[in-house]
């Protein structure tokens, strides 16, 4: 007669129990070895693609850079952008933040030293210096 454990909404078998075994660090431990590869098929195939060169020794990413400079001057924005943000990096982005909770957190804690000064109740008729 087998016996099952009862484990939430699934039954489990006493057999599987019995497979399980604890994680073993070191040597047989090898990582993700099935996960995701270093490198991509198609970004190697654009590589290998922009490596070529033609017959006067010019490569397609030479190609390819002239004629992003050429839509630039003829006033393509978004050659232009892509231009600059390869050659000068992508720009700061840049954002204002609301720092009015900075002021009432800096109210909440002069009015608690305030009380704290004053000697604030801390229960049966004791005030804070009392009990210092």
């Amino acid at each position: 007669m087998t016996t099952t454990v009862k484990k939430s909404h699934r039954t489990v078998s006493p057999k599987s129990l019995a497979n399980l075994r604890p994680f073993k660090k070191g040597k047989e431990w090898n990582g993700n070895a099935g996960g995701r590869p270093k490198s991509r098929l198609q970004s190697e195939a654009y590589r290998a693609e922009l490596a070529k060169e033609d017959n006067e020794g010019i490569t397609n990413a030479e190609k390819l850079a002239k004629c992003m400079v050429k839509a630039a001057i003829r006033g393509n924005v978004s050659a232009a952008k892509h231009i600059a943000e390869y050659t000068e990096g992508s720009p700061r982005r840049t954002f204002d933040v609301e720092l009015g909770i900075m002021d009432e957190l800096a109210d909440r804690i002069a009015e608690g030293r305030k009380r704290a000064n004053k000697g604030s109740q801390v229960g049966d008729g004791d005030t804070c210096r009392e009990l210092a």
